[in-house]
Protein backbone atom coordinates (compact mmCIF):
# COMPACT_ATOMS: atom_id res chain seq x y z
CA UNK A 1 0.00 0.00 0.00
CA UNK A 2 1.34 3.81 -0.21
CA UNK A 3 2.19 5.72 2.20
CA UNK A 4 -0.68 7.88 3.22
CA UNK A 5 -2.92 4.25 2.97
CA UNK A 6 -0.74 2.84 5.56
CA UNK A 7 -0.47 5.81 8.24
CA UNK A 8 -4.47 6.02 8.02
CA UNK A 9 -4.46 2.89 9.14
CA UNK A 10 -2.10 3.07 11.80
CA UNK A 11 -3.79 6.37 12.99
CA UNK A 12 -6.80 3.90 12.79
CA UNK A 13 -5.61 1.58 15.10
CA UNK A 14 -4.45 4.56 17.57
CA UNK A 15 -8.35 4.84 16.93
CA UNK A 16 -8.94 1.28 17.61
CA UNK A 17 -7.32 1.69 20.96
CA UNK A 18 -6.44 -1.36 23.12
CA UNK A 19 -3.06 -3.57 23.89
CA UNK A 20 -3.27 -4.96 20.32
CA UNK A 21 -2.91 -1.88 19.04
CA UNK A 22 -0.28 -0.64 21.21
CA UNK A 23 1.67 -3.52 20.43
CA UNK A 24 1.42 -3.69 16.72
CA UNK A 25 2.53 -0.09 16.99
CA UNK A 26 5.10 -0.31 18.55
CA UNK A 27 6.04 -3.13 16.47
CA UNK A 28 5.66 -0.82 13.41
CA UNK A 29 7.81 2.41 14.93
CA UNK A 30 10.55 -0.03 16.11
CA UNK A 31 14.01 -0.47 14.31
CA UNK A 32 14.14 -2.41 10.94
CA UNK A 33 10.98 0.03 9.24
CA UNK A 34 10.96 2.83 6.64
CA UNK A 35 11.65 5.85 8.94
CA UNK A 36 8.31 7.75 7.58
CA UNK A 37 6.26 5.06 8.99
CA UNK A 38 8.12 4.65 12.15
CA UNK A 39 7.61 8.23 12.70
CA UNK A 40 3.94 7.95 11.78
CA UNK A 41 3.45 5.31 13.81
CA UNK A 42 5.42 6.31 16.91
CA UNK A 43 2.80 9.81 16.37
CA UNK A 44 0.16 7.55 16.54
CA UNK A 45 1.21 5.38 19.48
CA UNK A 46 1.19 9.16 21.23
CA UNK A 47 -2.76 8.92 21.56
CA UNK A 48 -2.59 5.04 23.66
CA UNK A 49 0.54 5.49 25.41
CA UNK A 50 2.36 8.84 25.37
CA UNK A 51 5.65 7.52 27.24
CA UNK A 52 5.97 4.62 25.00
CA UNK A 53 5.28 6.45 22.00
CA UNK A 54 8.47 8.78 23.34
CA UNK A 55 11.22 6.53 24.02
CA UNK A 56 10.28 4.69 20.20
CA UNK A 57 10.73 8.54 18.65
CA UNK A 58 14.13 9.19 20.31
CA UNK A 59 16.14 7.46 17.74
CA UNK A 60 14.17 9.15 14.53
CA UNK A 61 14.55 12.33 16.12
CA UNK A 62 18.36 12.16 14.91
CA UNK A 63 16.97 11.28 11.28
CA UNK A 64 15.21 13.43 8.66
CA UNK A 65 12.05 15.46 9.69
CA UNK A 66 12.58 15.86 13.15
CA UNK A 67 10.94 18.70 13.77
CA UNK A 68 7.98 16.85 11.83
CA UNK A 69 7.67 14.29 14.24
CA UNK A 70 8.13 16.92 17.20
CA UNK A 71 5.14 18.96 15.86
CA UNK A 72 2.93 15.94 15.69
CA UNK A 73 3.67 14.71 19.11
CA UNK A 74 3.11 18.59 20.55
CA UNK A 75 -0.18 18.56 18.70
CA UNK A 76 -1.56 15.43 20.49
CA UNK A 77 -4.00 15.60 23.03
CA UNK A 78 -1.34 15.35 26.15
CA UNK A 79 1.88 16.20 23.95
Amino acid sequence: PAPEVRHAAMDGLASLGGPKSVERLRDLAGPGRDAADRRAAATALAELDLKLAAELAVPLLAGEKPAELVAAFAGRKGG
